[in-house]
């Protein structure tokens, strides 16, 4: 990420928050936050949409419910596939509490597929978080694998600096070293 040049803390311009490593354990308000704002989205865009209510809720209610398990599981340590699945299936309940609740005349009338539609999503649910768990587990093996790449090459660096026959003055800058080629037939 952005650290100045000593490496050892992050830049001034990034939030803690976004260089701070997950810790263990549930993070509910992760969860719960990235729940509120897909499922809110996903209750408005189902009332603004045009067309049928029950079409619009079932498009709306696929994204509410697999786009948190999408920001919810890199930021976990513990537990990333169940609580991908959580924040999905919280942001599937938020649409239907919204348009339930405040659009109650438009939505009412179409509860049953409404319902089947949500209970549809929740293996899908399990199944995405799933596959985002694996796909962030790979990731961060393969980004500690260049790292300790990176590192083995600076430290490879280092040493061939220091085994090269370049004598330094005091200033830290090389002292020039003029050799003739003694070698015969090159003059």
């Amino acid at each position: 990420m952005n650290q100045d040049k000593q490496g050892a803390r992050p830049a001034p311009n990034v939030p803690a928050w976004l260089t701070k490593p997950p810790e263990p354990g549930w993070r509910w308000r992760v969860i719960g936050i990235t729940a509120l704002i897909f499922g809110v989205a996903g209750g408005l865009l189902a009332w603004r949409m045009n067309g049928n209510a029950e079409n619009n809720v079932i498009y709306t209610l696929g994204l509410a419910m697999l786009m948190p398990a999408y920001f919810t599981i890199p930021r976990t340590k513990t537990l990333r596939m169940w609580q991908g699945s959580l924040a999905g299936v919280l942001g599937g309940i938020i649409v239907m509490v919204v348009l339930f609740l405040f659009f109650t005349p438009q939505f009412w009338p179409s509860r049953i597929p409404i319902f089947v539609a949500f209970g549809g999503y929740v293996p899908g649910v399990v199944a995405w978080s799933w596959v985002m768990t694996w796909l962030t587990q790979k990731t961060e093996k393969r980004r500690a694998e260049m790292e300790e790449r990176r590192l083995r090459r600076e430290a490879n660096a280092e040493r061939d600096k220091k085994k090269s026959g370049v004598r330094l003055d005091a200033s830290g800058k090389p002292i020039r070293v003029h050799r003739y080629n003694n070698k015969r037939g090159k003059r």
